[in-house]
């Protein structure tokens, strides 16, 4: 299975470039203490409230954006 993904990315650039866009984020996440799956649906979840405000940006979203407002404390690990 992981030889055929490996394969579908090696010879898609499109899926390639994708799979970059998801291991950046995963990064970033990781960067901020974020929990990964938290965050994606959080994203998922309210990405629709830029479909026609144009003045916002995406770049709220970021992980450590998201941090700085102290948006959803949720989507950060606990450290002990």
């Amino acid at each position: 299975m992981l030889l055929q993904i490996q394969l579908y990315v090696l010879w898609n650039h499109d899926a390639a470039e994708e799979t970059a866009i998801m291991y950046t984020m995963m990064g970033c996440c990781k960067l901020a203490g974020a929990d990964f799956r938290k965050w994606t649906t959080y994203v998922l979840t309210h990405i629709h409230e830029y479909d026609n405000d144009y003045s916002k940006d995406l770049e709220d979203f970021l992980s450590l954006r998201l941090k700085e407002k102290g948006i959803q404390q949720s989507l950060y690990l606990e450290f002990l």
